[in-house]
């Protein structure tokens, strides 16, 4: 059996232009002759408005025109275009103008607030530039307004109310209660071991019990019953016991002096309020 190979040749500039070879080859310089040369495909390209030219040769471009009309579909917008649209007259760059309901910063372009438009605290549709900010701050308007207004009608009252609560403080002798005043009382003679006595000042005090006692000496300091403070002089013959006790009472507790021996206080202390 014979088989015999028949070669498929190239279509030329030409066939490639005329689109109508079935049986030829399309080489690369014959595309480009048939998108850039008058011929069927090159016409097919500048005259057929409803063929997609993305998917099929080339992808067409919207003139600045065109974009400003904001109206064909099946066209590609340039960096150009799209600059003409947004500054030229056009239906684009009218919406950008007048629709004030158009969310400029979603679509083309922020538009900024005046400096006036800032002051009167209005408008939601646009932004705020560092200059308006510093108008609306400094310059007669709603937002200068509402801050002079806060800092008169809520700022003096409180430093009113500061003022006046530091008065009626002092005037209540308020802290001198709450920081109480103590001073040293000498209450030997006026207190006796084994009695109870009573903090009946605004504040906690400080019993101080000096001792001068002689051997086997056993003191001790009472606070509500307990011993907060004791101590066993355990001297030989012929030494004197010299020695002290402290205790802190708190408001309103019992406190008394107990000791093995009696009459053996030199001196009774006292740090109290009153």
């Amino acid at each position: 059996m014979t088989i015999i190979h028949t070669p498929i040749s190239n279509s030329t500039n030409a066939e490639t232009q005329d689109g109508l070879s079935t049986v030829k080859l399309i080489t690369p310089s014959s595309l480009y002759s048939a998108i850039t040369s008058n011929g069927n495909v090159k016409t097919a390209l500048d005259n057929n408005s409803n063929a997609t030219f993305s998917s099929n040769f080339t992808a067409k471009t919207a003139t600045n025109a065109e974009v400003q009309a904001g109206i064909v579909n099946n066209k590609l917008v340039t960096p150009s275009g799209l600059l003409s649209a947004v500054n030229d007259v056009g239906t684009v760059k009218n919406a950008i103008d007048n629709n004030s309901n158009l969310n400029f910063s979603s679509n083309f372009i922020s538009k900024t607030a005046s400096n006036a438009e800032t002051q009167a605290g209005v408008i939601n549709n646009k932004l705020v530039t560092p200059a308006s900010l510093n108008s609306a701050i400094n310059d007669a308007g709603t937002i200068k307004n509402s801050i002079t207004t806060i800092a008169t009608n809520t700022a003096t009252p409180i430093a009113t109310s500061i003022s006046t609560d530091i008065a009626t403080t002092i005037t209540n002798n308020a802290i001198a209660t709450s920081i109480p005043i103590r001073t040293y009382k000498d209450l030997t003679t006026s207190r006796q071991q084994d009695v109870n006595y009573t903090n009946t000042t605004n504040a906690d005090l400080i019993v101080i019990v000096n001792v001068v006692g002689a051997v086997n000496l056993i003191h001790s300091i009472y606070v509500n019953g307990l011993i907060v403070c004791s101590r066993y002089a355990a001297t030989s013959a012929g030494y004197v016991y010299y020695g002290t006790l402290e205790a802190t009472v708190p408001k309103g507790n019992t406190y008394s002096y107990n000791s093995s021996i009696a009459n053996q206080v030199q001196q009774w202390i006292e740090l109290s309020a009153n």
